[in-house]
């Protein structure tokens, strides 16, 4: 009896782990677009968990602006901040700002 408490024990705790570990990874989905008026546009490309955050999980959203063709990157709750590059020589090399 003790020995079948202490598997089923051991068996639930090793399927928690799991879980935790499959909620950790980045989540793929499909994408999730919003535009406002024609000049910004909205693009949610991935999410994933956060313990800190509202309801355990964060967003990652592309950004950008129409009028001035720049684009953002941006991570709910955390901030955004503007994809850009320069060259270096004959070839362009991507960089945040």
């Amino acid at each position: 009896m003790k020995f079948l408490i202490i598997l089923t024990s051991l068996l639930m705790l090793a399927a928690c782990g799991e879980i935790e570990a499959e909620s950790a990874r980045l989540k793929e989905q499909k994408k999730v677009e919003m535009e406002n008026q024609g000049r910004v546009k909205v693009t949610r490309i991935a999410r994933f968990h956060d313990d800190l955050a509202y309801q355990n999980n964060r967003g990652i959203y592309l950004i950008k602006d129409n009028k001035t063709g720049k684009e953002f990157i941006g991570i709910s709750g955390i901030g955004i901040t503007e994809i850009g590059s320069h060259w270096v020589g004959k070839s362009p090399v991507s960089d945040e700002r």
